[in-house]
């Protein structure tokens, strides 16, 4: 975690995580990601409203996420986010580090465009790059997926520190992503150096946070986690549409060192 973050964050109460999803877990939810440097992080950080704290599990309000995406062999997945498709999907198996708990998750953008996240628990002993007949049947439930359940492989692996703030009152919430490093099954890795990747999740209406950022001249941005990864280690797949992120001045864009492959 960058400084300026831990330093933000031990200032703020803390929310645990059953109050968390009591108040703000918005599983149905409108997202606007921007894109930071640290030193417009810092900003956004002293500005933020009284009543907003920060989540704490175990003294720690850090939290280390590694996802494993799934796409066809032909990237549909991303080429539907790439063409801005009204009705798209991504898979992922999440893990969180931090309390090894595992989820199958299904984030489907309905025709309103509200993000609606679907989540299966698994077990300990599960293989997170495999999806076994259960799961493909559960994936196949969902009228997004399931003309493509049977051939969803792994393609590209994340991973990232995430913090979350949390405006109890107004029941929104955000969360501050850093250190994203991405590599593919064939060990090809790359990072975004310095930016950071603030996400507000509210139910419709702009947060709290947004009229912060805005107020700062900082507008919402498209960024996708895994189209960006997708992007960056394939270069002939479309990615106009993350032509800001994929630009910003605070990305390192390294990419295709399978040598790091093991450090994921």
């Amino acid at each position: 975690m960058i400084a300026v973050l831990d330093d933000a964050l031990a200032g703020l109460p803390a929310i645990d995580l059953a109050t968390l999803d009591s108040t703000a877990q918005l599983l149905t939810r409108r997202d606007r990601k921007y894109l930071l440097a640290p030193t417009q992080l810092a900003e956004i950080l002293s500005s933020l409203p009284s009543d907003a704290a920060a989540l704490e599990i175990d003294g720690h309000r850090s939290f280390r996420y590694d996802s494993i995406y799934f796409d066809t062999a032909d990237f549909v997945s991303y080429r539907m986010a790439a063409t801005a498709r009204p009705r798209r999907f991504k898979v992922r198996v999440r893990r969180y580090v931090d309390t090894d708990r595992s989820m199958l998750e299904l984030k489907a953008r309905n025709r309103r465009g509200d993000t609606v996240k679907s989540r299966l628990p698994l077990g300990p002993d599960t293989d997170p790059h495999r999806l076994d007949v259960d799961e493909r049947a559960w994936l196949a439930g969902f009228p997004e997926a399931a003309p493509h359940a049977e051939s969803l492989r792994p393609v590209i692996t994340t991973s990232y520190s995430r913090s979350t703030v949390v405006f109890a009152g107004l029941g929104t919430r955000a969360t501050i992503d850093t250190g994203l490093r991405f590599v593919d099954p064939a060990g090809h890795c790359g990072d975004t150096g310095e930016l950071v990747i603030v996400e507000s999740k509210s139910s419709g209406a702009a947060s709290m946070l947004d009229r912060v950022l805005w107020d700062h001249g900082i507008r919402p941005a498209r960024m996708s986690k895994f189209a960006f990864g997708i992007a960056t280690l394939n270069p002939a797949l479309a990615s106009n549409r993350w032509r800001r992120a994929l630009r910003h001045p605070a990305c390192r864009r390294a990419a295709s060192d399978p040598s790091a492959h093991d450090e994921l």
